[in-house]
């Protein structure tokens, strides 16, 4: 699979040699690098072919060819096929972003270690002849619903993970919370740390990290709500502690019995209520804005019938 990356050298590149800036600033590995520059037309500066240890000026083109951007054999992950389903959303040659079932865990954990996404998307990979990471962009909790979204080459794994860095890549979910809000849309700023204890759960800290929720109430429903959130900030449970320290706790969520009530067992959803709707992104070769949308699932649709 031949791919040609082009950069243009900043003022913050220049001087560098372009073995650093290929490793350190496009995420290349060691083994492409070399399989680079010994291609006539690997690695060129300006059109014409360059050594590693060249170092570009501002204003530069740098431009790399491969062949093969996945990892081959030796790289892959020791994660044990699995070859149940997978709802595709969107596929290309460099990316594969899924619908997860709520249940599911993204990586082997628990009683799911050869059943989990990860495992299921190397079986995928392994039925096209393909050995390589199952690189996740961003996890879902296990009772989460909703878009995951994978990588298949270093590359292309590093410039979605620098644009979740940045929130350049942009998450919006969809949320039943309990009660009705005063407040139909707003921001939440609540503070997170990890609280000690099994299972991990989140709670609120004005000395912990920094973490931003923005909602908006969507339609309203005898004693909960239907909500859209926006994360600017990724942190763990965000918001599902960010609901439940502002009162409205999500429907079924389990790991905040101080202020969620235990449903019946008649209750038409038995996970916290949480639904990973929409993904944005810059394509991490192409330049062009992807945005993929999962259908509300349907433990959601019966409370919002």
């Amino acid at each position: 699979m031949r791919k040609s990356i082009t950069l243009l050298v900043t003022d913050q590149l220049a001087g560098r040699m372009i073995k650093e800036i290929l490793r350190q600033h496009l995420g290349l590995t060691a083994r492409q690098v070399s399989r680079a520059k010994f291609r006539s037309d690997g690695i060129c500066v300006n059109g014409k072919q360059e050594f590693v240890t060249y170092r570009p000026t501002a204003g530069d083109l740098l431009e790399v060819r491969l062949d093969d951007l996945a990892d081959g054999p030796a790289g892959s992950m020791n994660l044990a096929p699995s070859f149940r389903p997978l709802h595709i959303i969107w596929e290309d040659e460099d990316l594969l972003v899924l619908d997860k079932p709520a249940g599911l865990s993204v990586h082997p954990c628990g009683s799911q270690q050869i059943d989990s996404l990860a495992n299921r998307v190397v079986g995928y990979y392994q039925k096209q002849g393909l050995f390589v990471r199952a690189r996740v962009i961003g996890r879902l909790d296990q009772d989460t619903s909703g878009i995951v979204l994978f990588a298949k080459n270093q590359v292309a794994a590093y410039r979605l993970t620098e644009q979740r860095r940045q929130n350049h890549l942009e998450k919006q979910y969809l949320a039943i919370a309990k009660g009705i809000f005063v407040e139909k849309q707003g921001i939440l700023c609540t503070p997170l740390s990890k609280a000690p204890g099994l299972p991990p759960r989140m709670t609120a800290d004005q000395d912990g990290k920094y973490a931003e929720t923005h909602y908006t109430v969507l339609k309203e429903y005898p004693g909960y709500s239907l909500v859209r959130c926006r994360l600017v900030t990724g942190r763990m449970h965000q918001i599902r502690a960010h609901m439940a320290f502002a009162g409205h706790p999500l429907l079924g969520d389990p790991l905040y019995p101080d202020v969620l009530p235990t449903l019946d067992q008649d209750s038409p959803i038995a996970r916290a209520a949480l639904h990973c709707e929409q993904l944005t992104f810059t394509h991490p070769f192409t330049g062009k804005i992807i945005s993929c949308t999962a259908p509300v699932p349907e433990d959601f649709r019966r409370l919002l019938i």
